[in-house]
């Protein structure tokens, strides 16, 4: 069969990162007087810093609450924590990738956030070798759902959406995939795909290590 060519995002994925954020926020939520909770959070999942700048400002604009102030305390805190490669991976990250790379498969990172960030934490984590091509949410007009990302990495890696597969996390991220018409296989990470999204994957996965069985099969028939 013909090489696969795969992209991935990248929170939730292939970093361990959206309970991170999660925990980030209930911090800086609690030390700075705003209702805590998790569910703006879920609300910013797959967004760019744009849209999560948007949301958060709706919900708490009125209470005073500054995005950029948030931004410069949480990302130096993220630092202080996760930096220099301490930001745990997903199950099977470097199983994946190596298996991909090892069968000439054209990979890309498609991922809502900013470029410096996504190459500091790929290098970090000692994978950045993986990708043939990196999009990222500072590079693309529109965040997820759109599908101008994934169009965009189809397009960098010379392939047709349809020929693509694209694993993700989030409900936004498989909107996206779907949209982009490209086969969307989903590995939950905080939420479980309802209805919509499982209509929308192509393919439902616990974790990489069953994505990589998925790809060893389809090199098989």
């Amino acid at each position: 069969m013909k090489k696969a060519a795969v992209v991935f995002d990248m929170d939730g994925i292939l970093f361990d990162t959206e309970r991170i954020y999660i925990e980030l926020w209930e911090g800086y939520a609690m030390r700075h007087g705003f209702p805590g909770g998790s569910e703006i959070m879920y609300r910013c999942i797959g967004t760019n810093s744009r849209e999560t700048k948007k949301i958060m400002q709706d919900a708490y604009g009125h209470l005073g609450f500054d995005y950029d102030s948030y931004i410069r305390e949480v990302s130096a805190e993220f630092q202080e924590k996760y930096g220099d490669g301490r930001c745990p991976m997903k199950k099977g990250v470097n199983n994946l990738l190596s298996y991909l790379k090892e069968n000439g498969a054209k990979v890309a990172l498609a991922t809502s956030t900013a470029r410096a960030n996504a190459e500091r934490m790929l290098k970090g984590a000692g994978i950045y070798q993986f990708f043939d091509e990196l999009i990222c949410g500072d590079m693309v007009s529109h965040s997820k759902p759109d599908p101008e990302i994934f169009l965009v990495a189809c397009d960098k890696i010379g392939e047709k959406p349809e020929d693509v597969f694209i694993i993700e996390d989030s409900f936004n991220g498989i909107r996206a995939a779907y949209s982009a018409g490209a086969k969307a296989l989903m590995v939950p990470d905080i939420l479980q795909p309802d209805e919509e999204i499982r209509g929308k994957s192509f393919k439902v996965m616990k974790d990489l290590d069953e994505v990589r069985d998925f790809f060893s099969q389809l090199e098989e028939s």
